[in-house]
């Protein structure tokens, strides 16, 4: 008991707040069987010269050869007409979705059983002096505005940089609340002794379906790659549980172009 209320409870507490007493021991004691089993030498981590756009940006080029990339072009609706999919009024043959079932369903997605997600904001923070004492990752034990203080530049080398970055990432369900990022700001400023003229720069990333909850029960909500007509590849999928990863996601989107291709296009 001990052991949980002053390590467990607070991360549970930083990390899944309202939802914390509904999330699965399974799942909990499966992240951290996975979390254990680094060997005496610990955890190896890696980071992309140039952040994951790197990525992205490369995996966009190479589909642009085959395929037309539309960005800024928000889905408002989805049918199916003589056995051929519509998308905002153009023709598909197949449809592979990467964000939650739910998010699709008020513009004509497939009707699953809901997923439960929670949001994130992600404060980060470019400042003129390291502030954390040569620590990557702090979890908050004491409640506050955000969970976690994770000094990017205590990984990547600053050199990289123009100056040490920080991230102060915290998670929400249902609405962020109001001026969030001057309450972590300020709140980081307070604890860490920091003056307000240090930061050099502040960008604040918000997205309210940032990753699944895994309650109780959640494995059974999970859809298969193929369902309801879809193709599904995202971080709710199989391939992602218990351990969410870039990984995890990039494995779900060789399984569902695995079952488009057995399957031929046919939903």
């Amino acid at each position: 008991t001990r052991t949980y209320e002053s390590f467990f409870e607070p991360l549970m507490r930083s990390k899944f707040g309202d939802l914390r007493n509904q999330v699965s021991a399974a799942w909990l004691i499966g992240r951290i069987a996975i979390r254990s089993n680094r060997g005496l030498s610990g955890e190896r981590l890696g980071y992309l010269r140039g952040g994951f756009q790197v990525l992205v940006d490369a995996l966009a080029e190479a589909a642009g050869r085959d395929c037309t990339v539309r960005l800024h072009d928000p889905v408002t609706g989805i049918s199916r007409e003589s056995g051929e999919w519509r998308v905002n009024g153009r023709r598909y043959d197949a449809i592979i979705s990467t964000i939650p079932p739910q998010a699709l369903r008020h513009v004509g997605g497939p009707d699953l059983p809901p997923l439960p997600y929670q949001g994130a904001a992600c404060l980060a923070l470019g400042l003129d002096d390291q502030v954390t004492n040569g620590i990557y990752w702090l979890n908050m034990k004491d409640p506050g505005p955000y969970g976690a203080v994770i000094t990017h530049t205590n990984f990547v080398p600053v050199e990289r940089y123009d100056g040490h970055i920080v991230y102060l990432a915290s998670y929400f369900t249902g609405d962020l609340p109001a001026r969030a990022d001057a309450v972590m700001r300020d709140h980081f400023c307070r604890t860490f002794g920091i003056r307000d003229s240090s930061i050099r720069w502040e960008r604040m990333a918000v997205e309210p379906l940032a990753g699944p909850v895994f309650t109780t029960g959640y494995r059974k909500l999970i859809p298969a790659y193929q369902a309801k007509g879809f193709y599904w590849a995202g971080m709710f999928s199989p391939s992602n549980y218990p351990e969410r990863s870039m990984e995890g996601s990039i494995a779900a989107g060789y399984a569902a172009a695995a079952e488009l291709e057995r399957a031929g296009g046919e939903p």
